[in-house]
């Protein structure tokens, strides 16, 4: 081999720091956006709308998390590989096992977050933040077929597409 052949399927380095630096600046756009939210938020809606709006938030984050970490992750690796094996089919069907398998966790976690939204609320000390965790609960749909839809687009090693839907996410 000689010194200048490359690795079959692999990015440039260059690409992939341009893909890194996208989605970092993408993120602290999204956390500048979410400060300039939160503090008219509390204007609007005083101390005690904001500690049920954290109390929902919290519960929310929570089994967010538990839905949909890892995913998109899982589903990038997998179209990689099929991509890498130059298998569209293999991509498409990833795709869209893993579009119904995220739609199926999401209206299981909207689901629950909507009829359990009393008990969750009291186990985090707040039983008035019951309907603020109703009101978040059909994003959990949302969000879970957000993360089937970037982890095709990352396993493309297109960034653009997740950092775009964290700054719409996060307007």
């Amino acid at each position: 081999m000689n010194g200048n052949s490359k690795k079959v399927g692999a990015p440039p380095k260059n690409a992939f720091f341009g893909g890194v630096l996208l989605l970092s600046v993408s993120t602290f756009i999204c956390k500048v956006i979410g400060l300039f939210f939160k503090i008219p938020m509390l204007e609007y809606v005083g101390i005690d709308g904001m500690a049920y709006f954290s109390a929902a938030y919290n519960v929310y984050l929570l089994l967010n998390t538990l839905s949909v970490a890892g995913l998109p992750v899982a589903i990038s690796i997998l179209v990689s590989e099929s991509r890498a094996r130059g298998d569209g089919a293999g991509v498409r069907r990833v795709f869209y096992i893993s579009l119904a398998l995220c739609t199926a966790i999401g209206i299981a976690g909207a689901s629950e977050l909507w009829f359990f939204a009393g008990r969750y609320s009291s186990a985090v000390g707040m039983a008035g933040a019951q309907y603020s965790v109703m009101a978040i609960a059909p994003t959990m749909l949302f969000i879970c077929i957000i993360g089937a839809i970037r982890g095709y687009f990352q396993g493309h090693e297109m960034m653009e597409p997740t950092a775009t839907s964290q700054l719409i996410e996060s307007l």
